[in-house]
């Protein structure tokens, strides 16, 4: 029997399963580069998380050597397939009202968000608290 390649697709849009993730806005006061003082400006506020497909198969046969797995071989794992939840930085600056001079800062994880000036000074976070279906 001759062994196929399954090649598979990161980051695939499911528009079907977004959602909404409840989260909590701090805003800082900023005294020369430190963090002075912080002040919450809503609890709840809602952000369209989209939905993406990792690892998804693409289809027996493709050839793509990077993302390709065998599907029946026994040396090789099939990757896992998943489902990933992102805030994209339009949904954000669309649900809190902040401008182009705020971007969101790399440290942070899945569910704190940090937020700095164009300069890097820290200007504010996004806790996620929460989630629930965008139909609600």
């Amino acid at each position: 029997m001759a062994t196929r390649q399954l090649a598979v697709v990161f980051g695939v849009r499911i528009p079907a399963l977004d959602c909404v993730a409840l989260c909590d806005v701090w805003s800082f006061s900023v005294m020369g580069g430190d963090v002075n003082d912080r002040s919450n400006d809503g609890r709840d506020v809602r952000i369209v998380a989209r939905a993406y497909g990792q690892n998804l198969p693409r289809r027996p046969g493709a050839s793509d050597a990077y993302r390709s797995y065998k599907a029946d071989s026994g040396s090789a794992r099939e990757p896992m397939s998943c489902v990933t939840w992102q805030l994209e930085m339009r949904d954000i600056r669309a649900a809190i009202g902040i401008g182009k001079n705020i971007r969101l800062s790399t440290d942070g994880d899945d569910m704190h968000y940090y937020f700095e000036t164009t300069t890097g000074k820290p200007s504010g976070e996004i806790l996620i608290t929460g989630w629930a279906d965008k139909d609600d």
